[in-house]
């Protein structure tokens, strides 16, 4: 990272600076927050402290001058060291400061052994967010070795790394045994394999695709236990503390002393999200519309993903909406200058018609660069996949699907299979859904058949009603276009056989429709393949099965953990669904994707 000039320094805005510590579940869905998770040593050099402390400060400062219009949050166990280090530089900038705990505070308490670390906890953690310490007793170590405790720290390492969209390590470089260690941490960032908590071959899973989720920032320093000298990293830091540099899976350049292109391209299209979130805000309060109403009781980890998702169905609307014009201007455009050219051509007199051929050509490319500039289609497909998704995720929190094993969460399963060019999607899924994953309230029967009734039973309907219209439209278009072609063909023959008896008057206008109509049954053609016509009839169809099936099996047990079974297995269809008709869109609309 290049070093950051002190005299360009720019502390975090008034709105962006923590005065009142709220409850967790008050913080609102938007704007979504960049999640910086902080692992690191308890036995920093006191010599390093100014240094360590001066590298955090300008990693941060350098985060809000990249984007300005992203708040920065912390995530910190305020465990003594690097913690706590970090979490003071945080307070300074007035960053949001949110404190995960391994335990509750009293058991917590008893790691830190001096009087001064006990009050320096307490008063860090009366200034950082109210987050309620996540059940983990129902997890138990997968190897005798490992005790209850260290499988609690081990457990807040796979939370916090879960859970951020960096990770900030104050690490030595060394590799380590130590079960939830800083070395362990990192592993699992980047390898999803934490010892005791999970399987080696878990870190080892198919996904072949770039991913987001593995993004280290690396600050060396020195430890008291190994005799204050930092390791060298091959490709890395040489051993110096205070060395910095970007730290990735990437098996040919893991480390970077640039954030990778990749990464920044997934921080922009957050950035992007909340822009126009704020853009619209007044008006999604007013017209969004809500997964549920105020009179339902759902759990309080479920009410920042339904806001979430109220802001991306908005805005997913309003790019469809946008592009559903950009297509029937086109249409309109082509069209028109076709029936100009034509005048042109064909009909005496009309010479002066190549000028609004003209005029209408140039409107064509404007309105394209126009629509290219602005990622009318690539936004329109991003916020229905991330509005899709969240509709799951708030389904499954309210029902109380939760993950089987204890190093991965409900967000893991979006998109896993996509590029990371929809990572970002995920990132949104990681905050949305940091409360469902410590849930203050326990899941019931009554969220589950809330879950039935409004999302399978709703989705079932919709997609009933939908398909058949859709089906109407598609066979209307088809006609205007079996019509205008054939139509054009009659007339080409007649002309063919008649056309030496027909008078002028007759023969321009017939020549002109010859090629007219041909050319609108051509366009109406090409706006249904740009529409997707017959692959949205095929995933509405799709979607109204998948969601009868459901209803039949849910309704056919009265078992709670079947039913949960059954919307996750649901849920995981649905997002495969989604994540397969935006790849066919994007293969049919190649501007809206991005090289990353």
């Amino acid at each position: 990272m290049a070093t950051v000039d002190p005299e360009s320094r720019s502390t975090p805005p008034a709105d962006q600076r923590v005065t009142n510590v709220p409850p967790e579940d008050t913080i609102p869905a938007l704007p979504v927050p960049l999640v910086i998770g902080v692992t690191g040593h308890r036995d920093l050099v006191a010599g390093e402290l100014p240094l360590l402390e001066e590298r955090v400060r300008a990693f941060f400062e350098e985060l809000h001058q990249r984007y300005p219009g992203q708040p920065l949050e912390v995530m910190s166990p305020l465990a003594e060291g690097a913690d706590r280090l970090v979490a003071r530089v945080a307070l300074d900038l007035g960053l949001r400061l949110i404190a995960p705990l391994p335990m509750h505070r009293d058991e917590y308490l008893e790691d830190f052994a001096e009087l001064a670390s006990r009050d320096e906890f307490e008063n860090l953690v009366a200034q950082a967010i109210d987050f309620p310490v996540p059940d983990w007793s129902w997890k138990e170590p997968r190897s005798a070795e490992v005790s209850t405790r260290d499988l609690q720290y081990a457990q807040l390492g796979v939370f916090i790394a879960s859970h951020c969209h960096i990770l900030l390590a104050l690490w030595d470089g060394l590799e380590s045994s130590q079960t939830g260690g800083t070395a362990q941490v990192i592993e699992f960032h980047q390898r999803d394999y934490m010892p005791g908590l999970s399987e080696q071959r878990a870190g080892l899973s198919l996904n072949l695709v770039n991913d987001e989720s593995d993004l280290v920032y690396h600050i060396t320093c020195s430890r008291i236990q190994h005799g204050h000298q930092p390791a060298g990293v091959a490709g890395g830091p040489t051993g110096v503390a205070g060395e910095v540099s970007w730290f990735t899976a990437d098996e040919v350049n893991p480390r970077t002393t640039e954030l990778p292109e990749r990464y920044d391209l997934v921080f922009t299209r957050i950035a992007e999200f909340n822009a126009d979130a704020r853009l619209h805000l007044e008006t999604i309060e007013r017209e969004g519309w809500a997964l549920s109403s105020s009179a339902d009781s759902i759990p309080r980890g479920a009410r920042r993903i339904e806001q979430a998702f109220k802001v991306a169905d908005w805005l997913a609307l309003r790019f469809q909406r946008r592009i559903d014009g950009y297509w029937r201007a086109m249409l309109g455009i082509g069209i028109t200058a076709g029936l100009c050219f034509v005048a042109f051509a064909d009909l005496p007199g009309q010479e002066l018609m190549i000028y609004p051929y003209l005029g209408l050509l140039t409107a064509g490319i404007a309105l394209f660069f126009v629509a290219q500039k602005g990622g009318w289609h690539r936004r329109h497909l991003d916020y229905r996949v991330l509005a899709e998704s969240l509709r799951v995720q708030f389904y499954w929190t309210v029902a109380g699907v939760s993950s089987p094993t204890p190093t991965q969460y409900n967000h893991d399963s979006y998109l896993s299979k996509q590029d990371i060019e929809l990572g970002w999607i995920r990132h949104v899924l990681r905050f949305t859904g940091r409360r469902a994953t410590a849930p203050l309230d326990a899941p019931t029967s009554a969220g589950i058949s809330f879950a039935i009734e409004r999302w399978v039973g709703g989705q079932r309907d919709f997609f009933g009603r939908r398909v058949p219209e859709k089906i109407a439209a598609h066979k209307r278009n088809a006609l205007i276009g079996k019509f205008c072609f054939w139509t054009g063909i009659v007339i080409a023959v007649i002309l063919a056989l008649v056309q030496y008896a027909l008078s002028e008057t007759w023969k321009a206008p017939m020549m002109a429709m010859m090629g007219l109509l041909p050319l609108i049954a051509g366009f109406r053609e090409f706006y249904s393949h740009k529409k997707a016509d017959m692959e949205l009839i095929k995933q509405f169809s799709f979607m109204h099965r998948i969601m009868k099936e459901a209803l039949r099996r849910l309704h056919s047990t009265e078992s709670d953990d079947d039913r949960r079974e059954i919307l996750r297995a649901l849920g995981e269809t649905a997002l495969d669904e989604q994540a397969e008709w935006i790849m066919r869109q994007r293969e049919r609309h190649p501007d809206s994707q991005e090289v990353g």
